[in-house]
């Protein structure tokens, strides 16, 4: 190939030689051209010729194809394919083949257009050749900035690429106009990472960061602006915009809940909320707090303004305030971020007792649905704040809200009380239509009438009678109304019931006992009450009349009275009567009555006579039948059946009564059964034959030494020995005598005896067991039959105990006197304690505190030492100490925590170091110890070290993250020696303070904006003050900003008086400062009379000017006023009474001035202007 590259390069030159030669003598080139018979086109290469056209000795001539691809250049055809006479042929492969080409370097090729040349290259219209160049490649071409908070600050960086093959120069990075609509605030600001202008070699980028900052609630958009040297397009536009991020909502919250409870809007809620701060006493404080909250998915809420109006006594201060900082206090407008919330303070003080407290505060905001009812409003809110200050307003209060009258008998009456209380302070106003609800009813009250007034504090009474005409129930209510505000109507409901009870007794008849024998009682007679009548009947006593027998008695009387019996006969009282003679009365009665008291108006108290006789029998006799025939015929001394008292017969168990005096006994006792209590009514009531306790006769009681026993036909015995005793000698005398579960003689049970080999045996719950091995020997297998088997003093199996098997760590064991013992130590492990418990215990080859040998410790400084191949060495380094030089003898010596040159690690890319500052290490991380001065960290700690100057950088001002904001009314700032300054303040403002955080604070006042009242040429003009009456003008609310400020007026004061008294008194004053100390005010006049100049300068450096006439009337020595009052018109040789009248009318400028030295502020002035007395 390099043959056939020489031959090549060997024609085309011989080609452009024999071309120049040409050229250079200037002859007529068509002379030795072919003939086409048609004019053709001039070229250098076949590049410039049409399809089918190839370049031959600078003419386009056609060529027939021959079907096959036409070409320019080898980039009109495929990779394997070049382009030869204009037609597209596979490269050849011989490298002794020599192919005819007319292939020219791309730089050489003839053009008009960009599109002429292959990609990377551009046309150079002078040369018409084309040439490597610059391609701009923009991305993205549209840069989102998504839905921005407010004041929140997004960036988005567009790269530039040059994809060229040659330089490209960016010639501007700006934004289109209209982007930012106010300059002097941008929306969006750009930072390239090169100065602009810029040349970019191929592959070369520009990297521009755009930064969008929110400042409102709505959607911004513009262009990015790029100009280059691209000549296929040397302007490049990037659509920058921002998204809509919804409607705001504003919500009034409780913030100390979580989450925050939501207070305003409800489902029905208007355009107003109200707060209650309730009733305060006077001179106590209330402090309540709620919380705006704009709950938008992404929109800012805008709160354009507040209308705060007191509209009440007691002041109620209301004021906004951060969330995050308490202390820094809003005034609007304020813009508020998606989920941002502020605070609303509210503080009442009440220091006058007030009803009723308002303070309404009006918000405008840019909500347009405010209670989110879908319905478009104009976005204010109303905030009604009430209160009530140390009022207490009337309360009523009744003791009783029911009275009950109960029964009342039809034409009786019953009265009770109720009180009515106020206990507030204001007067209880009761209504004059209170009273009963009903009229017409059994209820009155008095008064009648409930209509009046009652202090604070006292109480009227109210008495209330029911008098029931008719039976059955009866109801009202007394309804008293009043001004109290919380219940304005209260009731008192009153209930009773009319009634006419009637009482019957059954039977209604006078009771004859009969003949009863003295001590006895007769038959009881049976008598019932019931109400026939309407409502209950009381049943007050039931008893005796006085005078009565008490021989008579009552029974079943109730435990107490009164008893209430319903009426129409529904209930029942049923109680008896006997007689029970004490004496004898025979033949006469003995009399007595029934008393029964009820509140049965017709027979309040109802009697029933009683009688009965009494008769005595002979002592020791009874009439125990009743008949009077044989009256007496019991002896009831020695009867059986009626032994002391009539029917009280005698009765044994298992035994044999007697009746002996009048008294029951035991006469005698059935076999095998005795009277052991020496009670009659248990009789004979011990068995004697199986008892026992009572074993053959009373009191002899069976017992039997560990068992149980038995009684038989009054004999003891053994019933049961009790579990494991057995009888196994002499019956019930010594009782279960034997243990057979512990006497080897009689092992579990009578006659079996325990033996075994060389032990001594015990009985072990009934069974035979070894008690104890003779000495030297164990009982290792259990086996009872073979006794003590094992010899334990010798066994290494058994070595001083059955089953201590001699198992020594690391050692060969022995078993010696029944002790275990070292017979020798295994491999690299020693007895290093001497101890057998825990064998050879230490391995010398890798133990560090016997490595090698024993009690030999391994110690590193900062280390944890380790023992290999019994020789120390470091295991690890302790906590964040490292071996960083590796040697062994001064351990672990550096701590990596604190080591600025090994921070974290050994070596030096653990190294700290820092931009800016000085460098540390702890808990081995690399660290900022301290910045320079002037510089600060502030973005990614000790990446990229001390980045940022705080001496000028607005955004870290004096400190990291101090922006230096722009004040309200400034137009621009800047960081000056760390501290944030004003550099320009908005039109009409100027920052008289110098105070950054107020901003421009001050405002000129209206005629300034206006250009009026600067000069005496613009002075304002205040008319003219005659002095016939008193006339003043007064200018307010102007100010001097800025400090250089001057206001000039102008006023006409004009002197009418020609005769009689002059009037003229012309005061310029600056209202509120003292005409005798006018250092201590602010603000200063200069007065001048027609001409401003020093010459009619009448005021300088003071507060007050006032030129009046001569007021005084004495009287001289010729006979004539001194002062002008009165005065004559003109002046005649003969008045010697007046001095002539002057006429003083002039027109004064006034200039108002800040004093020399006086503090600079926003405060406004006020000038008066007067004339006449």
């Amino acid at each position: 190939m390099q043959n056939k590259a020489l031959i090549i390069v060997s024609f085309i030159g011989l080609i452009i030689g024999t071309i120049s030669v040409f050229s250079y003598c200037g002859g007529d080139i068509s002379s030795i051209l072919p003939d086409t018979g048609e004019n053709q086109k001039t070229c250098k290469n076949s590049a410039q010729c049409g399809v089918g056209e190839k370049c031959i000795n600078n003419f386009c001539t056609k060529v027939d194809a021959g079907g096959v691809q036409s070409c320019r250049n080898n980039s009109d055809c495929s990779a394997d394919e070049e382009c030869v006479n204009s037609v597209c042929q596979k490269k050849a492969v011989d490298a002794g083949e020599e192919i005819p080409t007319d292939i020219t370097p791309v730089e050489s090729v003839y053009c008009n257009y960009n599109s002429e040349c292959p990609q990377g290259f551009v046309c150079n219209i002078e040369t018409h050749s084309c040439i490597p160049g610059g391609r701009i490649k923009v991305e993205p071409d549209k840069v989102s900035f998504g839905a921005a908070g407010f004041g929140q600050e997004v960036k988005r960086t567009v790269i530039v690429t040059n994809i060229g093959n040659g330089p490209l120069t960016i010639y501007v990075v700006d934004f289109e106009t209209n982007t930012n609509p106010d300059p002097d605030h941008p929306r969006f600001t750009r930072v390239t990472d090169k100065n602009i202008p810029a040349t970019l070699s191929p592959n070369d980028t520009l990297n521009i960061d755009v930064l969008y900052r929110q400042d409102d609630a709505d959607p911004d958009n513009g262009f990015l602006v790029i100009n280059s040297s691209d000549i296929t397009q040397p302007q490049v536009k990037v659509f920058l915009f921002s998204t809509y991020k919804g409607p705001p909502d504003l919500k009034i919250v409780d913030r100390s809940t979580n989450p925050p409870k939501t207070l305003y809007p409800e489902a029905t809620s208007q355009n107003t909320y109200t707060i209650n701060l309730g009733n305060i006493p006077i001179g106590n404080t209330k402090d309540l707090m709620v919380s705006f909250l704009n709950d938008s998915d992404g929109s800012i809420l805008a709160i354009k303004s507040t209308n705060i109006v007191q509209m009440s006594k007691n002041k109620i201060d209301v004021e906004l305030r951060s969330m995050i900082d308490p202390n820094t206090k809003y005034i609007p407008p304020i813009y508020m971020s998606a989920k941002e919330m502020i605070d609303m303070y509210i503080k009442y003080v009440p220091s006058t007792k007030e009803a009723q407290e308002l303070t309404r505060v009006t918000i405008v905001t840019n909500d347009s649905d405010i209670n989110n009812d879908s319905i478009e409003d104009n976005g204010e809110l109303i905030i009604n704040i009430v209160g009530q200050a140390g009022y207490v307003p009337p309360g009523i209060n009744v003791d009783k809200t029911e009275m009950n009258f109960g029964e009342v008998q039809v034409g009786l009456s019953s009265e009770d009380l109720f009180n009515i209380c106020n206990t507030g302070e204001d007067n209880l106003v009761i209504d004059g239509t209170s009273g009963l609800d009903n009229p017409n009813t059994d209820f009155s009250i008095s008064p009648s009438k409930l209509g009046g007034t009652i202090l604070g504090g006292a109480c009227i009474e109210v008495k209330v009678k029911f008098t029931p005409l008719n039976q059955g129930n009866q109801f009202n209510k007394i309804v008293v109304k009043s001004n109290d505000p919380n219940n304005p109507n209260i009731e008192v409901k009153l209930y009773g019931m009319g009634t006419d009870p009637n009482l019957v007794l059954n039977p209604d008849q006078d009771i004859d006992f009969g003949i009863v024998e003295v001590g006895k009682e007769s038959k009881e007679v049976s008598l019932s009450i019931y109400n026939s009548g309407k409502g209950n009947l009381s049943i007050n006593s039931i008893g005796l009349t006085i005078g009565s027998s008490a021989d008579f008695i009552i029974t079943n009387l109730p435990q107490q009275f009164p008893v209430l019996l319903k009426g129409d006969g529904q209930e029942t009282l049923t109680f008896g009567v006997k007689f029970k003679p004490s004496v004898s009365s025979d033949p006469q009665a003995i009399k007595g009555a029934l008393e029964i008291k009820s509140s049965d108006k017709d027979n309040q108290i109802k009697y029933l006579n009683l009688s009965g006789i009494g008769f005595a029998c002979p002592n020791g006799f009874s009439d125990c039948n009743n008949d009077m025939s044989d009256r007496c015929e019991a002896n009831i001394n020695t009867s059986l059946e009626h032994c002391g008292h009539c029917n009280n017969p005698c009765v044994v168990s298992n035994g044999t009564p007697v009746c002996n005096n009048g008294t029951c006994q035991i006469q005698s006792c059935n076999q095998f059964w005795a009277d052991c209590d020496k009670l009659y009514n248990t009789g004979c009531e011990t068995s004697t034959e199986k008892d026992v306790n009572n074993c053959g006769n009373c009191g002899l009681k069976c017992s039997v030494l560990n068992g149980v026993p038995k009684c038989e036909s009054g004999n003891c015995g053994i019933d049961r020995c009790n579990t494991p005793y057995k009888d196994c000698k002499n019956g019930y005398l010594d009782g279960c005598e034997t243990n057979t579960n512990t006497d080897a003689n009689n092992c579990g049970g009578c006659g079996k005896t325990c033996s075994a080999p060389n032990a001594t045996t015990k009985c072990n719950n009934g069974f035979c067991a070894i008690d104890k091995c003779d000495n030297g020997f164990k009982d290792c297998d259990g086996i009872y039959s073979n006794g003590c088997e094992t010899y334990i003093f010798g066994d290494s199996l058994n070595c001083g105990e059955c089953g201590a098997i001699c198992m020594i760590d690391n050692a060969n064991p022995k078993c010696v006197s029944g002790q275990c013992a070292i017979d020798s130590c295994v491999g690299d492990y020693s007895d290093c304690d001497g101890k057998v418990s825990n064998g050879c215990e230490k391995n010398l080859s890798n133990d560090v505190n016997n490595c090698g040998f024993c009690n030999f410790i391994c110690t590193i400084n900062n280390a944890q030492p380790k023992c290999v191949n019994r020789t120390c060495v470091i295991d690890y380094c302790l906590g964040t100490f490292r071996d960083c030089n590796g040697n062994v003898s001064d351990g672990c010596e550096t701590d990596t925590s604190n080591s600025v040159d090994n921070c974290g690690g050994c070596g030096s890319s653990f190294k700290c170091s820092v931009a800016n500052g000085t460098a540390k290490c702890e808990n081995s991380i690399c660290g900022i110890a301290s910045c320079n001065t002037g510089y600060k960290d502030c973005k990614n700690g000790y990446s990229d070290g001390c980045e940022t100057n705080t001496t000028n950088d607005v955004n870290n001002c004096g400190n990291c993250g101090t922006i230096c904001n722009i004040p309200p009314y400034a137009q621009s700032v800047a960081c000056q020696s760390s501290t944030c300054k004003i550099t320009a303040c908005s039109s009409t403002y100027y920052d008289i303070n110098l105070n950054y955080n107020d901003g421009c604070e001050c405002r000129q006042d209206s005629d300034d904006i206006a250009g009026s009242g600067n000069t005496t040429a613009t002075a304002i003009d205040l008319g003219t003050l005659q002095d016939s009456a008193k006339q003043y003008t007064q200018v307010t609310g102007k100010n001097i900003v800025p400090t250089s400020d001057v206001d000039w007026y102008k006023v006409v004061a004009q002197d009418v008086a020609t005769v009689g008294y002059n009037n003229f008194d012309f005061i310029v004053e600056i209202v509120g400062c003292n005409a005798n100390n006018p250092a201590a005010c602010e603000f200063q006049i200069e007065v001048y009379k027609d001409v401003v100049d020093n010459n009619h300068k009448v005021c300088s450096d003071d507060v007050y000017y006032r030129f009046t006439v001569n007021f005084r009337s004495d009287v001289d020595s010729n006979g004539k006023n001194e002062g002008e009052n009165p005065c004559t018109a003109s002046c005649i040789s003969n008045d010697f009474v007046n001095n002539c009248c002057h006429n003083y009318t002039a027109t004064y400028y006034i200039k108002v001035y800040r004093r020399t030295g006086a503090a600079a502020s926003c405060n406004s002035y006020t000038l008066k202007v007067t004339n006449g007395t």
